[in-house]
């Protein structure tokens, strides 16, 4: 649990925004959502969220005052939020990915999870009406079941201002050894602390030698007696996991979790949950009222699509361009005119269409899957043989969750300091690539990175509803990978398939077997970035042998390993 402070104007920002939900639980009592806790303390909610893209509105218009002051506020707190994923994300040394979707989509970082995660958040105002103080806590000892949540000390108003004196809730946490103390805040601070999801997904995957072990928090409140004008006023945000992962050591997603609370099909309070864990019946209403909050994009500017709220306006989709295309509805689809909900991860974004059809795969190469011959014992040892190259390195993938060798790079530093190398795959051709990662860029250093990458048809006749669909070659070229920030955040091939024009590799071919793929190419630089020969390099790779569409390769098919070409030496791979 830390507390993070001088936050630029946010002090001023916190008590205009609470003095604000103060007043509209006040006026619009009927607006909120009443809980009772286990001491009778009496909590009354405003909810809302942020998913990708889009902080949603807490649907109280009648409060124009609390709308007003809730936008500066949850900026500041956003802001904070990301940042903090950030930097905990380099401190964690974890195996990659975190997270994963059935289809393959990776969360190779703690930032991708918080950053493509469903953000809660609730404004609550606290009563407990007279009666000596209880022995019993508002809310007992838990930990919440988010990634961790970001909250602001609470205030306690008296006839809707801050007084000169007012007795304070007791915030207790349990620390490592057992203890318990009362944790105290700077009034002008945003506290984050860590949740059940820490343990679920960072812990496990943390190296042998990590330096730092988070660890979820567990806290309770207890409530003092409130007069009739006072009341205690809250706010937090939980980070929940992106709904379309899978829970780790299960089939289901986080989302499937979600919907069978909703629907009632989860009775056991050990089994998945998404909001506060363990303790009473308060805690697990606490729990699917959280889980029951659905995004909800702004009426006619937005819609919810790739798991954010996206501006209509920015894809020339508004709902009046789309009637004036003869009557079109707004729709979330894929290039090849299919239609999602909003729940896939892919290449998706709005448009004007009629289309009736869901989303399908593309199909595959006219050998995939391969013959059982490809398996057999010394084949693609034979195919990638490293007669003839000085140094080699194991292409390190996984087979489900096994790490297993899915190729080989070998390479010769030439006298000319140029490095002639090759890459075998140990699969069909759909596309290999290799080349220097994006220090810092998103995706693990992917995007922004500068590549060198054979494909079976010409990139630049490529299109995502046909695909690579001219296959006179061989066409190895460089490319600089989209750095998933312009082209609204996509990174789909479609955004950057014409290839590098200043060209520095020669000498470049492909073979593409029945079972395997290899390229090879000379250079001394991919993309423009010289190759660092007298030294050490960060090189990224993938390969996909399913189909011809540029398809993701998903966690199994690509990886990391610094390599130094003079000597040979290679590192283990990230």
């Amino acid at each position: 649990i830390i507390q993070i402070t001088r936050l630029r104007d946010f002090g001023t920002q916190r008590r205009e925004v609470l003095i604000a939900a103060n007043d509209c639980f006040e006026r619009h009592d009927v607006l909120a959502e009443t809980t009772p806790l286990a001491d009778g303390t009496i909590r009354s909610t405003l909810a809302s969220q942020t998913i990708p893209n889009g902080a949603q509105p807490f649907g109280v218009p009648q409060c124009a005052a609390f709308s007003s002051a809730a936008v500066s506020f949850r900026m500041t707190i956003d802001r904070a939020i990301r940042t903090f994923a950030s930097r905990l994300s380099r401190m964690l040394e974890v195996d990659s990915p975190l997270l994963t979707t059935p289809s393959g989509f990776d969360f190779g970082t703690f930032e991708d999870i918080v950053t493509a995660g469903d953000h809660l958040e609730h404004f609550h105002k606290y009563v407990r009406p007279g009666g000596d103080k209880s022995d019993t806590p508002a809310l007992g000892l838990h930990t919440d079941q988010g990634i961790f949540i970001a909250f602001v000390p609470g205030l306690m108003l008296r006839g809707g201002l801050v007084p000169a004196a007012a007795p304070a809730a007791d915030f207790e946490i349990a620390l490592a050894d057992g203890s318990r103390v009362i944790a105290h805040f700077d009034e002008d601070a945003l506290v984050v602390m860590l949740g059940d999801g820490i343990t679920q997904i960072v812990r496990p995957k943390l190296g042998p030698h990590a330096r730092f072990t988070p660890r979820a928090v567990p806290h309770s409140l207890s409530m003092p007696t409130t007069a009739p004008s006072e009341a205690r006023l809250w706010y937090g945000r939980m980070v929940l996991p992106p709904l379309d992962a899978t829970v780790p050591g299960n089939t289901v997603t986080y989302g499937d979790a979600r919907e069978a609370v909703m629907r009632g099909k989860i009775h056991d309070k050990r089994g998945i949950s998404i909001g506060c864990a363990g303790g009473d019946d308060a805690l697990e209403s606490h729990a699917r009222r959280v889980l029951a909050s659905e995004p909800i994009c702004s009426s006619g500017n937005t819609i919810h699509c790739w798991y954010r709220c996206m501006d209509l306006a920015d894809y020339n989709a508004t709902v009046a361009q789309c009637d004036a295309q003869g009557g079109l509805r707004v729709q979330c689809v894929n290039p090849r005119d299919q239609y999602t909900d909003g729940y896939k991860h892919g290449d998706f974004f709005p448009a004007c269409t009629n289309t009736t059809q869901v989303v399908t795969p593309v199909p595959t190469i006219f050998n995939y899957p391969r013959d059982a011959t490809c398996e057999e014992d010394g084949a693609f040892e034979t195919f990638a043989s490293t007669e003839g190259y000085a140094a080699n390195a194991t292409l390190q993938g996984t087979c489900g969750v096994t790490p297993c060798e899915k190729g080989v790079l070998m390479w010769n530093l030439l006298p000319s300091g140029e490095v002639s190398a090759k890459v075998a795959f140990d699969s069909g051709f759909g596309y290999i690539a290799i080349g220097l990662e994006n220090p810092g860029g998103k995706k693990n250093g992917m995007n922004g990175a500068h590549i060198v990458m054979a494909t079976p048809g010409n990139p630049q006749t490529y299109t995502p509803t046909k695909g690579l669909d001219d296959f006179r070659g061989p066409f190895v070229n460089e490319y600089i990978i989209a750095d998933g920030i312009a082209h609204h955040g996509t990174s789909a091939f479609r955004v950057w398939h014409t290839p590098f024009a200043d060209v520095s590799i020669k000498d470049a071919g492909f073979e593409a077997a029945d079972c395997f793929t290899s390229m090879h190419f000379v250079t001394s630089a991919f993309a423009g970035w010289a190759l660092n020969t007298s030294g050490t390099d960060i090189l990224i790779w993938a390969a996909y042998g399913k189909d011809a569409y540029m398809s993701s390769h998903g966690r199994g098919n690509r990886g990391k390993l610094p390599i130094s070409w003079a000597d040979g030496q290679v590192a283990t791979p990230a």
